[in-house]
């Protein structure tokens, strides 16, 4: 598995995500991180790939995206809403 996220070999860490190695899917959500990879997160998580949802939401909040952590949460998504409210908090926002 370390070596198919060394060589960032996407589909394969998606296909063996899709079939529930959280390895692979832990592996894939940190390569996307590594790269700065938002839509390749976001796809993932939107598919309900729970490693994605939260290494998506800590990704905007390290890039102060509070209108994209507030757009998922919006729509349901509790890590980006626990991201978003941390931030917010910690701007004096309550």
């Amino acid at each position: 598995m370390r070596l198919l996220a060394e060589r960032g070999d996407v589909a394969a860490l998606a296909e063996r995500a899709d079939r529930g190695d959280d390895d692979a899917a832990i592996r894939l959500a940190n390569l996307f991180v590594d790269r700065g990879d938002v839509a390749g997160l976001a796809e993932r998580a939107d598919l309900g790939d729970g490693w994605a949802t939260d290494r998506l939401a800590w990704l905007l909040g390290e890039r102060g995206d509070l209108v994209a952590l507030a757009e998922r949460a919006g729509h349901g998504d509790d890590h980006a809403a626990r991201r978003l409210s941390i931030l917010r908090h910690r701007q004096g926002h309550r």
